[in-house]
């Protein structure tokens, strides 16, 4: 029994490190865009701004189906990764189940 509880909390564990390194790195994505559009802005100095909103409207757009794939990506991955811990959990359960109607048996 100790070596299913030290088993799944080693699975907690790994996967609350792996949430803390792909916000990490969704963080720096964001901020690398953020960056990469600022030096664009600045270095384009002389290159007219709009102030037609439409214009505004198509790049928001743009930014938008940059970052669209990177956070349907990420929702998947994790979808996938809590479907396989429900597995486990669901297995470890039915084996504590079995265990429990065995001893009942036992006991009557």
């Amino acid at each position: 029994m100790s070596s299913d509880n030290s088993s799944q909390s080693n699975d907690v564990d790994n996967i609350q490190r792996d949430i803390d390194i792909w916000k990490g790195r969704l963080t720096l994505v964001a901020i690398g865009l953020f960056v990469l559009y600022a030096m664009a802005f600045f270095t384009l100095k002389d290159f007219p701004k709009s102030l037609d909103a439409e214009k505004w409207g198509q790049f928001g757009d743009f930014i938008g189906g940059l970052m669209n794939p990177l956070v349907a990506f990420a929702a998947f991955y994790w979808l996938t990764r809590s479907v396989k811990l429900q597995k486990q959990e669901l297995a470890a359960t039915r084996g504590r189940v079995e265990c429990c109607q065995c001893y009942a048996e036992r006991a009557c």
